[in-house]
């Protein structure tokens, strides 16, 4: 338990949800994060995150008996699920007992309890793991489907949620200019950043083709020692956002702090760590068979492969075929001087008719 302000007596966790002080999001960061450390500026896209969700959560389920009040009521329900071999309905049981009085409730009460305390395990499921857990009234977030965990185990709702590719055959290469920024830029993609690590690099098709990237990179790297993510998952999905964000490059550098201006108008805040990973080691250019994400990098990189320059700054910014590249620019120049000697011809013969008329 971290030190008590002699100015301040309160806990940190005992602070309702609402209130985000420093003493507050430290005690936070140690309770949830397995690394835990001092607050520092790549969490402030977290806890933008944290305090989204738990605003809707406050005006939804349970708002009238004010059940869940503090951030201690969410630490201690993680800490019941990151008990080794306890299950779902373990946790639930001792939620609706301990926490909510169960034995003491008329049996309408009763059931009532009962499906709050599967709201309040889906809600801190949210806060911990950033993955949309469950289906809470008001706090339904458009365009997300909800992942749906069941009694077992919460490794084994991991391990389902994140399967591995099991395409014995299936190998994706990556070139230098598969990035984030190019997706944009020359396929035409847009680029969805997004705070749940299930939709990682999913692609939603509409009237223009979206690609979701998980942004919380702060957020991996503290939780790649988490033991209840499938082994590897978190290393794995690192790598992917160096692949895609590679910090050396000026030209994705620039693009990213654009994307983080536009995000704000948009009232998300983007980590800023996303584009400091790497250097990009060559083998994180290569998925293959028995990866996370490697079913939805080859489909990723087939739409971008298939995709065609549609304006005049897509062509130039495409140089993944660089032999048609200068092909179709020398071909734009050769066009674009033929047109002016022959208005220079055109002009000349006029002037010289003019002259001989005159």
């Amino acid at each position: 338990m971290p030190p008590l302000d002699p100015l301040d007596p309160l806990d940190p966790l005992d602070r309702t949800l609402r209130d985000l002080t420093t003493s507050a999001r430290s005690a936070i960061i140690r309770e949830l994060w397995p690394s835990g450390g001092n607050v520092v500026p790549g969490q402030k896209a977290y806890f933008m995150y944290y305090q989204l969700h738990t605003q809707a959560f406050l005006n939804g389920p349970g708002r009238d008996r004010n059940l869940v009040r503090t951030h201690r009521d969410i630490t201690k329900v993680v800490s019941l699920l990151q008990v080794a071999g306890v299950t779902r309905n373990d946790v639930k049981s001792h939620v609706c007992k301990d926490f909510l009085d169960w034995a003491n409730s008329a049996p309408q009460q009763q059931a009532e309890d009962e499906l709050f305390a599967e709201y309040w395990i889906d809600f801190a499921l949210r806060l911990w793991l950033m993955i949309y857990c469950g289906e809470i009234p008001h706090c339904i977030i458009p365009g997300q489907t909800p992942v749906i965990f069941t009694g077992q185990h919460l490794t084994v709702n991991l391990e389902k949620a994140f399967p591995k590719c099991g395409l014995d055959h299936l190998m994706v290469k990556l070139p230098r200019q598969f990035k984030a920024q190019n997706l944009d830029d020359v396929a035409g993609m847009q680029v969805v950043w997004t705070d749940n690590l299930v939709n990682h690099l999913l692609i939603l098709e509409d009237e223009k083709i979206k690609v979701c990237i998980f942004h919380h990179a702060e957020f991996l790297k503290h939780h790649e020692t988490n033991p209840v993510f499938p082994p590897g998952l978190i290393t794995e999905t690192l790598h992917t956002l160096a692949v895609l964000l590679p910090r050396l490059d000026k030209r994705s550098q620039k693009w990213f702090i654009k994307q983080k201006s536009k995000a704000l108008r948009d009232q998300l805040l983007l980590d800023s760590e996303a584009h400091q990973l790497g250097p990009v080691n060559p083998d994180w250019r290569c998925a293959g068979p028995g990866g996370y994400w490697t079913h939805r990098l080859a489909l990723l990189k087939q739409a971008y492969d298939e995709s065609e320059p549609q304006t005049i700054k897509q062509w130039w910014r495409d140089r993944r075929k660089r032999t048609a590249w200068y092909t179709f620019w020398v071909a734009i120049l050769i066009l674009i001087l033929t047109v002016f000697f022959g208005m220079v011809q055109c002009i000349e013969g006029a002037l010289q008719a003019y002259k001989a008329y005159h």
